[in-house]
């Protein structure tokens, strides 16, 4: 993979990485729990880095490979926390 065609991928991942720092300080700071725009951010921006690699990558380095897994953790973790919340009714 080029490196220009790296640059987004990784910028996405350091976002996404300042939104799960928010998201779950922000979850386990309050007596209430909701979830707000802050846990989607990081859901929508994991979707396009994932699709975004897939179509722009000939073969997947062990870099991208790791960033692949953190997208896929980026999608499911505010995905569980809602349905744990939802539960907890």
């Amino acid at each position: 993979m080029d490196t220009r065609k790296m640059v987004l991928p990784v910028v996405f991942l350091i976002i996404n990485v300042i939104f799960s720092y928010m998201y779950i300080e922000k979850i386990s700071s309050e007596s209430t729990q909701r979830f707000g725009v802050v846990g989607w951010i990081p859901v929508v921006l994991g979707i396009i880095s994932f699709l975004y690699i897939n179509k722009v990558s000939e073969r997947k380095t062990g870099l991208l490979w790791v960033m692949q897994i953190l997208n896929v953790l980026f999608i499911i973790f505010p995905l569980l926390t809602l349905i744990y919340f939802m539960t907890q009714i």
